[in-house]
């Protein structure tokens, strides 16, 4: 280990290699924040090396240039060629060759790992140890973020036919891939405690919450328009189904009864048609994906998170709690951050439900202020992310 010399005192500082399969500079939305401010806390504590799994040359590219350069040591890994090596493995049996630990990444991860010598191998999401193999003997904690799973359980919920099916059957495999690598792993970390009986109920599984970048004091603002705001990645589907469900349900509910009422849709599509008919509702206007979204959550009067289907927790909403925008969510849509309902957030799971608290906050301003201020109260130190960087450096000390 590394020796540092403070107060004439010597410490030594773990070396812990970061293993991820997304560019952690992009912080646009949830997972890479997490990502990104995973890596951060533990730079706080320990001598850090990230290394990269993608194969994309513009994330490689980004994954160099945009770095803090200052704070973490950078190394891209490389894909293994059928000339070199003799576990390049054909794509149909790929997901039972990342259970097993040859990865397409492999030879290059212990590589970098015999000449750093880690302490300990962090690996950010399980896509990134299918991709680079399990360590041999050296002790490695996975972040599942999600627990994946569960996700595709909930999927399943909302389809049909062949669709249904297929989800069906990856939720099985996500199952049983999932409890094989908790058992594999030294530590398993996920980003919402109410998920943790899904897995494998033992000492080797831990909550590290997402967080946001509080403030100390609040500033609401009481001079709110009347536009209800929606943002997230739609080429994410959960959020897809939560908006296609409220504009569908919800939304006729809320003209019917205020018919002067605004909404805004704020994030990336893949495809306009997924959201054609959408965009063609009366009152509803699609900006699609903004670099600063403050704009809206400064002057809109609440951010509704109609999600049926989730995992992990919203940082959308720890955002939202953090500027002063009072929130309506489904239940499941603010699961796993403790929220009281009508203290710090609405919540509503049938379409006349979620109008109702939606028209709530419309209606009376004052109740919208109300909710902000509680809910910025609540979550201040809890979800701070200073508060989580020392999660992260328990879960290292753990083992």
């Amino acid at each position: 280990m590394p020796l540092v010399v403070t107060d004439n005192t010597i410490y030594l500082v773990k070396k812990i290699l970061y293993v991820t399969p997304k560019n952690p500079w992009d912080n646009k939305y949830g997972g890479a924040i997490r990502n990104n401010h995973i890596i951060k806390g533990l730079c706080k504590y320990y001598d850090v090396h990230v290394a990269l799994t993608s194969t994309n040359m513009f994330e490689r590219e980004s994954f160099i240039n945009l770095a803090p350069l200052d704070r973490v040591k950078l190394h891209l890994l490389n894909e293994a060629s059928s000339n070199t090596s003799n576990k390049k493995t054909p794509v149909h049996l790929y997901y039972l060759a990342g259970l097993l630990g040859y990865g397409r990444f492999n030879e290059s991860l212990f590589e970098i790992m015999r000449v750093l010598d880690p302490d300990l191998v962090w690996y950010f999401q399980k896509h990134s140890l299918r991709s680079a193999g399990f360590p041999d003997k050296t002790p490695f904690i996975l972040d599942l973020d999600n627990v994946n799973w569960n996700l595709l359980k909930r999927t399943a919920q909302y389809q049909s036919g062949k669709h249904k099916f297929l989800t069906s059957i990856k939720m099985y495999l996500s199952y049983f891939e999932e409890r094989i690598l908790v058992r594999r792993a030294s530590l398993t970390v996920i980003s919402n405690p109410d998920e943790q009986n899904k897995l494998p109920t033992h000492n080797k599984v831990t909550a590290i919450d997402n967080g946001f970048n509080f403030s100390k004091d609040l500033e609401v603002n009481k001079a709110r328009n009347q536009r209800i705001l929606f943002f997230g990645s739609l080429f994410y589907y959960p959020n897809l189904d939560g908006l296609l469900w409220f504009c569908d349900k919800i939304w006729p509910i809320i003209l019917t009864r205020r018919p002067e009422s605004k909404l805004d849709i704020v994030g990336h599509v893949n495809d306009m048609k997924d959201i054609e008919g959408v965009v063609k509702l009366p009152g509803i206007r699609f900006h699609g994906f903004v670099e600063d979204i403050d704009p809206f959550i400064k002057t809109n009067a609440c951010l509704v998170v109609p999600l049926r289907i989730a995992s992990g927790t919203r940082v959308k909403i720890l955002e939202s709690w953090a500027k002063g925008l009072p929130v309506v969510s489904t239940t499941l849509g603010a699961e796993g951050l403790g929220a009281s309902n009508h203290h710090s957030i609405l919540t509503g799971d049938t379409p006349d439900e979620f109008a109702d608290a939606s028209l709530r906050i419309l209606n009376d301003p004052k109740l919208g202020t109300q909710l902000a201020k509680n809910a910025f109260l609540y979550s201040k130190d809890k979800y701070n992310w200073d508060s989580i960087y020392s999660k992260i450096k328990l879960a290292v000390q753990s083992l």
